[in-house]
C-alpha cells in the first residue's frame, strides 16, 4: 500500500476551516458489549476479555491521549438490559451498580473537559441479556409484542437516567443507536417519548434522535435505497422526524454513514462516497435542523482515507452538521477489528488515527470546550 500519495493529499487539512463542528471524537464500543448478570459486570460475547469493571468500558489511558491530542467528545455505548435491568422492566428502577460503573466512566471523561454522548446502543429494542447482536429483545412500543417495553416505559427510562445526569453540562443524550425494520412513525414516538422525559426531569443537555434504517444517511429521504444489506420496508425519516418536538430546541438528528457496498461496516472497501450526505444535508437545511454524524467509518486502505477526509470537510463546509464521531475505539474491540483506532492496537491508529483525525481535530478553534452541550457550540 503506498500511503506517501494520500500523505501528501492530507498534508494541507491543518489549515482547512472548521464551520460550525463543535464535537470531534471517537466512538467508544465497550459497554455496548458488557451486561449485569447476578450484580457481575461481565462480557456478553465470550470471546472479549476479562478485566477490571471500568477498564471494560474504557482505557483511561487511550482517552487521556485521546484528550490531550484534541478530541472533545467520546460516543460512550451500554446496553439498556444493563441500566435497566429485564427483572424489573425498562421502566422500573435504574440498577445502581451498573450506573456507577458507567457513570464513572462518563465523569472521567467529562472532568477531563470532553463532552460525552451517553448512547442507549440497542437497535430500539429492549429485553436480551444473552446476545451482542442488532436485534436482541422486542421492538420498543410495538403493542402488539405483548414482551416489548411501551413508549412510555422508554419515555420513564429516560427520565430516570437523565435526572442522574443533570449536573454535568458536559452530557449528550442519544436516544438508541440505529433503529430498523420498524414503523417509522414507531420511532417518531419513542424518540419525543425520550425527549420529553429528559425534559421532564429538568435536564437541558443536547439530545441526538436517530432514524430509521440504522439511521443511515442515504435512506433518510429515500427507503427504496437499500441499507445495511436489507430491503427497506418503512417510510423514510424524511416522512415523519420533522415532526419532533423539544421544547427548548435543543436537538438534533442523529446519523449514521458507512461506505462500504452494503453501507453495513462490514467490510474493508469503500464502494460510496460523500454523495451518501448530499440528501439529508438538503433535507436538514429544509427542516432548518441539525444533525450529528455519530458514526462513520471505513477501512485501512488510501481509498478509505480519502474518503473519510472527503466526508470531514464535507461535514465543515455545511453549517447544518454540528458534530463527528468516527467508529470506533475501546478497549474491548481487539486488534484484528479492522475499524479499530485504539492507540496502541488499533490496525488503523496509525493511518487514519495519525493521518486525518488528529490533524484535524488539534487544529480546529472551534471545537467545544466548556458549557453545558448545546446545537449552537
Amino acid at each position: 500500500m503506498n500511503w506517501t500519495k494520500i500523505s501528501v493529499l492530507l498534508a494541507s487539512i491543518a489549515s482547512f476551516t472548521q464551520a460550525n463542528i463543535y464535537y470531534a471524537g471517537i466512538n467508544e464500543a465497550g459497554a455496548a458489549d458488557l451486561a449485569l448478570i447476578d450484580h457481575v459486570l461481565v462480557a456478553t460475547n465470550q470471546s472479549l476479555p476479562t478485566g477490571s469493571e471500568r477498564s471494560l468500558i474504557i482505557n483511561e489511558t487511550t482517552i487521556d491521549y485521546f484528550i490531550d491530542h484534541g478530541v472533545n467528545t467520546f460516543r460512550l455505548a451500554f446496553r439498556m438490559e444493563a441500566m435497566a435491568p429485564v427483572q424489573t422492566g425498562l421502566g422500573g428502577p435504574l440498577n445502581d451498580t451498573f450506573f456507577n460503573i458507567y457513570n464513572g466512566a462518563v465523569e472521567y471523561m467529562s472532568r477531563r473537559g470532553a463532552y460525552v454522548i451517553v448512547d442507549a446502543h440497542n437497535y430500539m429494542r429492549y429485553g436480551s441479556l444473552n446476545s451482542t447482536g442488532t436485534d436482541g429483545g422486542s421492538t420498543i412500543g410495538n403493542n402488539s409484542d405483548p414482551k416489548a417495553a411501551t413508549c412510555e416505559q422508554f419515555g420513564h427510562f429516560w427520565r430516570q437516567l437523565a435526572s442522574r445526569h443533570i449536573f454535568n453540562p458536559n452530557v449528550i443524550f442519544g436516544i438508541n443507536n440505529e433503529p430498523h425494520d420498524m414503523p417509522t412513525a414507531m420511532i417518531l414516538r419513542n424518540n419525543q417519548a425520550a425527549i420529553d422525559g429528559i425534559r421532564a426531569a429538568g435536564a437541558s443537555q443536547l439530545i441526538l434522535a436517530p432514524g430509521s434504517g440504522y439511521t443511515g444517511a442515504q435512506v433518510w429521504t429515500n427507503a427504496s435505497v437499500s441499507n445495511n444489506g436489507i430491503s427497506p420496508q418503512y417510510a423514510p425519516s424524511s416522512a415523519y422526524l420533522g415532526e419532533l418536538w423539544d421544547p427548548i430546541d435543543n436537538f438534533a438528528y442523529d446519523i449514521h454513514v458507512y461506505f462500504d457496498y452494503d453501507n453495513s461496516a462490514s467490510h474493508a472497501q469503500c464502494v460510496h462516497g460523500v454523495s451518501q450526505l448530499y440528501d439529508v444535508t438538503r433535507w436538514l437545511q429544509q427542516q432548518k435542523a441539525s444533525g450529528f454524524l455519530s458514526e462513520f467509518g471505513g477501512g485501512d486502505n488510501a481509498h478509505c482515507l480519502s474518503v473519510l477526509n472527503n466526508t470531514i470537510s464535507y461535514l465543515e463546509n455545511n453549517s447544518e452538521w454540528i458534530g463527528w464521531a468516527v467508529w470506533g475505539a475501546g478497549p474491548l474491540l481487539g486488534p484484528a477489528y479492522f475499524e479499530n483506532i485504539e492507540p496502541g492496537e488499533g490496525m488503523e491508529f496509525n493511518t487514519t488515527w495519525l493521518q486525518l483525525l488528529e490533524p484535524r481535530v488539534k487544529s480546529s478553534d472551534h471545537l467545544k470546550r466548556f458549557g453545558i452541550s448545546n446545537k449552537g457550540g
